[in-house]
Order: C-alpha cells, then sequence, then structure tokens
C-alpha cells in the first residue's frame, strides 16, 4: 500500500511545508482583511468629500443665483424699463420710431444689470409691442420668442422659473445657458409680457469650481 506524499517526507520537511502553508495562509487572510478595512476607509473618505464638495457646490450655485435674481429685480425697477411696460400696457400699435427709442432706453440698466452680476449673457424682453435687448447682443430674430418651445412651456407660469441648460436659440452667443424666465409685476394690468435672463454655464462652472473648497473633483452643470 502506497502512504500519503506527506508521510514519505521527513519530519524537518513536513514542519517546513506546514511552516510555508501556515504564512502563505496567514498572508492571504491578512491581505484579504486589510483590502476590505481600506476599501471600506476609502469609500467611506471618498464619500464624505464627495457630500461636502455636493454641500458647498449647492450653497455656491444658490448664492450665485440669488445674485442673478438681485440684479434682474434692480432692472426691473428702473424708470427705463417701467416706461417699456407702460408703453406694452397702453395696448396701441407703436412706430418703429418709438420701439426703437424706448430700446435706446433700457441699453443703460441692461449694462448695469450685467455689469453687477457678470455671468449675465443676455437678456430679452418679450412684450406685445415687440422686443427688447441689448444692441451688442445678436439677435437672431428667425426663432421669435412667442413661436418658441420655452414660450409654450412657460406662457402660463405663475413664479419666477429656471429653465435647464440649453443652447440659447434667441442670440448668437455659441455657448450653452441657463434661463431665468419671470414676468414683472407692476401696478397696470398688462399681459403677456416675459422677461428671459440667460447665465453663461461656464460662468457658473468657473464660479462653482473657485468656491468648492479644498477637495478635488469636477463639477457639471445641469
Amino acid at each position: 500500500m502506497v502512504k500519503p506524499w506527506q508521510y514519505k517526507r521527513s519530519f524537518k520537511t513536513r514542519i517546513w511545508l506546514s511552516l510555508v502553508l501556515f504564512t502563505v495562509s496567514a498572508i492571504f487572510v491578512s491581505s484579504t482583511a486589510s483590502y476590505y478595512i481600506a476599501s471600506s476607509v476609502v469609500e467611506k473618505k471618498a464619500y464624505s468629500i464627495s457630500q461636502s464638495m455636493v454641500n458647498k457646490s449647492a450653497q455656491a450655485l444658490e448664492e450665485k443665483l440669488r445674485k442673478v435674481r438681485l440684479a434682474v429685480l434692480t432692472f426691473m425697477s428702473n424708470q427705463m424699463f417701467v416706461d417699456v411696460l407702460a408703453a406694452a400696457a397702453a395696448n396701441k400699435e407703436i412706430s418703429k420710431y418709438e420701439l426703437f427709442s424706448l430700446n435706446e432706453q433700457v441699453q443703460t440698466p441692461i449694462f448695469q444689470m450685467k455689469l453687477i452680476e457678470p455671468a449675465i449673457t443676455s437678456i430679452l424682453i418679450s412684450t406685445p409691442i415687440g422686443e427688447f435687448y441689448a444692441n451688442n447682443d445678436v439677435r437672431k430674430t428667425e426663432y421669435p420668442f412667442k413661436d418658441s418651445e420655452m414660450y409654450k412651456n412657460y406662457k402660463n407660469m405663475l413664479a419666477p422659473t429656471w429653465v435647464e441648460s440649453h443652447e440659447d436659440p434667441f442670440f448668437e452667443s455659441d455657448q450653452k445657458v441657463i434661463s431665468l424666465l419671470i414676468e414683472p409685476m407692476w401696478t397696470l394690468p398688462i399681459k403677456d409680457v416675459k422677461v428671459l435672463v440667460n447665465v453663461g454655464e461656464n460662468a457658473l462652472k468657473d464660479y462653482l469650481l473657485a468656491n468648492k473648497g479644498t477637495e478635488n473633483g469636477d463639477i457639471f452643470v445641469y
């Protein structure tokens, strides 16, 4: 009868093989345990960093959008903008010269609004008597605001609304924007006046990256 192979070895060899087997097993168990412990620590740390970054980014974004809203409200309180509302509330057609004059009036407050908040790329004021915007913003006249999907989707809105990131269909800006769509409140009855304010996506991203703290990571704006 043939003895098992281990019995063919000397006692010294068997002791050595046992020590080797024990050492390999210990290394394997230790390595496995270390991997799971390290994995758990890294996962918790990554989650903590990610959560901190998300919280800081959310606070920074809210602060930036609050500044945008403040700049827009400051613009809409300007007497030159109020004159546009008054002309629209009169419910009568105006000449091209009157439309041109009103548009020239709002150039200064539009400039001041962009100066207050540089992230604002353009503004479009849609009224029953026509559209108003900055002279240096190249308008795509083939895309009337009232024929757009944005107007159809938000025609009956009651509160200021943020529109998710999209390519600007109304101006030759060649960039993605998020838009604040707001209907001005006024003492006189006036219908179908919308103010569209575009904020550059890249400007928002740069602001968030500058205010995310010391954590590493990238930020996407949607």
